[in-house]
């Protein structure tokens, strides 16, 4: 079950700032997308580092609100691409940008 944009926001950030896996703490040393297949764009098309990459990712209720929670945390600082509506991509993720990734 798809979880609700305020609630996707309070994870992500206290991920960010509670992981001990996550070097970075500033929102801007991260990207958050929306998708339909959040595996593929993480470690595919992203080149997150599954085992030791600090990533995550998360269902919401709708498209409109996995783009909610885009909006709100690129106004945060975290960066994005401009991303269209599309009712298939329901998951949004983040990952913190290092060398070997490709926002």
């Amino acid at each position: 079950m798809g979880k609700t944009a305020q609630s996707i926001v309070r994870e992500i950030v206290d991920f960010i700032l509670n992981s001990k896996d996550c070097e970075g703490k500033y929102f801007n040393n991260y990207f958050i997308g929306t998708t339909h297949d959040p595996e593929k764009m993480l470690f595919i098309y992203h080149g997150v580092d599954k085992k030791s990459g600090c990533w995550i990712y998360k269902k919401a209720t709708s498209a409109g609100q996995a783009l909610e929670v885009m909006r709100l945390l690129t106004n945060a600082s975290m960066q994005s691409e401009n991303q269209p509506l599309d009712d298939k991509n329901i998951f949004v993720y983040c990952y913190l940008i290092t060398n070997n990734t490709k926002p």
